[in-house]
């Protein structure tokens, strides 16, 4: 059984969340709720639960500080799920950058939550049998290198921090410091850059490609925060990238023809 921390100031979502979860999973338990990000970090230290879900806009810290507490303790990999009262990017962006697995959004959806609590199973299972091959113990260069060439040959596969995390059996702060180490970056900022790098390269070399598609190709689900993530690396929205590269293309064929 898989030990759940709820986390948010109004005692009626908390209640909501509650009755969704027990309907959506015999194999995960509420076992303690709290009404702030700071009580949210005492009630984690001392439950150690497996996953939290916590608003991430509360009165006084916000859920951001508990998910970044939470990414940095090397011994619990504990799956967190953000939740917002509306589609907010920067908050949501902030999320995943410190170790969010994925967000929900008020109020919350049975079916999301199931299939949230199934990834969050998967990742269990895939972090116990990796860790079992010792590879924090192994070569960081190598873990490193491994890491980076898993995510060129799947890079629309789903590679969250604690995908990731499962999938090579180590931590969510050994995997921010090897990637801070090698190129400077956190590890969500490395792989949007690729992420974005990928998708400029679809969008200037392929005229049939739709956004929506461009954006499953790259590794998101949801083209709208897509396109969000896209505009904020680039300036410019995916449709507004693929017509300035047409427009470029064109500008360079006539001057050729002529």
């Amino acid at each position: 059984m898989y030990k759940v921390l709820l986390v948010d100031d109004e005692p009626s979502v908390i209640s909501k969340e509650r009755q969704v979860i027990l309907q959506s999973s015999k194999d995960f338990e509420v076992v303690a709720e709290a009404y702030s990000a700071d009580d949210g970090i005492r009630v984690f230290d001392t439950c150690k639960p497996d996953v939290v879900i916590t608003d991430i806009s509360m009165p006084g810290s916000s859920g951001i500080s508990l998910i970044r507490y939470i990414s940095e303790q090397s011994s619990i990999p504990a799956v967190v799920v953000a939740v917002s009262g509306f589609s907010d990017f920067e908050f949501v962006h902030d999320a995943f950058v410190h170790g969010a697995m994925d967000y929900l959004l008020k109020p919350i959806d049975e079916e999301m939550v199931s299939r949230i609590l199934q990834r969050a199973e998967n990742y269990f299972s895939s972090f116990q049998s990796n860790q079992n091959q010792n590879f924090e113990t192994g070569s960081s260069q190598k873990l490193f290198d491994d890491i980076v060439n898993y995510i060129q040959h799947h890079i629309s596969e789903d590679n969250s921090t604690l995908a990731v995390c499962g999938r090579f059996g180590i931590s969510q702060s050994h995997l921010g410091r090897l990637f801070r180490k090698n190129v400077n970056q956190s590890y969500v900022e490395f792989l949007t850059k690729r992420r974005i790098e990928y998708a400029k390269y679809l969008l200037r070399n392929d005229e049939e490609c739709y956004v929506g598609e461009v954006a499953i190709k790259v590794g998101y689900e949801d083209p709208y925060y897509f396109s969000k993530v896209f505009k904020k690396e680039t300036g410019v929205s995916p449709r507004e990238y693929k017509n300035l590269e047409r427009e470029r293309n064109a500008q360079i064929y006539s001057s050729k023809s002529d």
